[in-house]
């Protein structure tokens, strides 16, 4: 599995050489000439710029090039070859710019969403290793000077607290480790690359959501190069690979289109664990495209009303997540404060009694 860095390292980069290409081919030139003119920021960049430089020199075109490179997506070749063709590589290498741009801002937007709830569930979970691993002993240490444990009726609040607490420092490890790997796994999985997995309910619908944002970005900008449908399905399915959602939808979709089935009436029939992946009003717009022939357009609003949708129901997740730990953290702290406090109540009772 390709590490997040290398991921985020090759998306910033081909940003950077897409902008690049953008300004020069406005002004004119060749590529060659644009990739000299190519002022570097680290090695990546670099080894991406000589590599394409070398066999442009050999006289293959700025598209083979980039495929022979290895990092750029069969699909962004595919445009920049259709640009090549049409000979206006400035406007089709601006469409590429505005949709790795898009997705950036898209993931970005899940991170701002998560940040917050993150940060609280981690700070709840710091402070409760806190009180397990340091505060509890002591009071425990305090206890069996005091004798308390030899009448064990009344303390059954402290004796499950503290077992509680010393199962929690024999595992700390374990836990620690579970914990982080969790939010690492979500991050991976359902904002990094959330096309990936489909295993929690509670995040299913932002990973289809953001799949079919991703899937409709695509078709924009195929359909904008002038290929039919059953290609850009085939170029979708080869650049993100059967292990993602968009690229099983383009796949199915495209099976659909060889059997001789229009594209809407195969959005219609995709199913996700019962249910259908597009929404109705979806497959209703995507019908209108059809008969309008203004498939690019529509992609494009369709893109924009899923990105609200999915802002909207990250909210909707979200806004339940703060009162959820600040409840599941108050009930942490009045056992432990039960558990410490019962046993001073002890003590002072039998003071006064005496």
């Amino acid at each position: 599995m390709t590490d997040f860095k290398t991921i985020k390292a090759k998306r910033n980069d081909h940003l950077a050489f897409f902008r690049h290409i953008a300004e020069r081919a406005g002004i004119g030139g060749g590529a060659i000439q644009w990739l000299k003119s190519w002022h570097t920021v680290n090695g990546i960049q670099e080894r991406i710029r000589q590599k394409l430089l070398r066999t442009l020199s050999q006289g293959y075109s700025l598209s083979e090039s980039m495929r022979m490179e290895g990092s750029f997506s069969g699909l962004d070749c595919a445009l920049m070859q259709m640009g090549e063709t049409t000979g206006d590589i400035a406007k089709t290498v601006k469409k590429i710019v505005q949709r790795i741009e898009r997705e950036e801002e898209l993931i970005k937007t899940l991170w701002s969403k998560f940040s917050i709830p993150a940060l609280e569930i981690i700070g709840a979970f710091i402070a409760i290793t806190i009180i397990a691993v340091y505060v509890l002993p002591s009071f425990q240490c305090s206890l069996q000077t005091m004798n308390l444990h030899q009448n064990p009726s009344n303390l059954k609040v402290s004796q499950f607290v503290f077992k509680a607490a010393k199962l929690y420092r024999e595992n700390i490890l374990y836990v620690l480790s579970a914990f982080f790997l969790g939010i690492i796994w979500f991050w991976r999985y359902c904002i990094s690359i959330p096309e990936r997995a489909l295993i929690i309910p509670i995040v299913r619908n932002f990973i289809v959501l953001r799949a079919q944002i991703i899937f409709f970005l695509y078709v924009s900008n195929l359909v904008a190069a002038g290929l039919e449908m059953t290609r850009i399905m085939q170029l979708i399915t080869y650049s993100l690979g059967l292990n993602t959602i968009t690229g099983k939808m383009a796949k199915r979709i495209g099976w659909y289109l060889d059997k001789g089935f229009d594209y809407d009436y195969a959005m219609q029939n995709i199913h996700v664990n019962g249910r259908h992946l597009f929404y109705p009003e979806i497959v209703a717009d995507i019908t209108l495209a059809k008969n309008t022939g203004n498939l690019e357009t529509i992609s494009g609003k369709l893109v924009e009303i899923l990105e609200k949708r999915l802002e909207y129901k990250i909210d909707s997740v979200t806004r339940w997540i703060t009162p959820v730990v600040i409840l599941g953290l108050g009930i942490v702290v009045a056992l432990l404060m039960l558990g410490v406090y019962i046993p001073q109540f002890e003590v002072s009772f039998s003071v006064l009694k005496h």
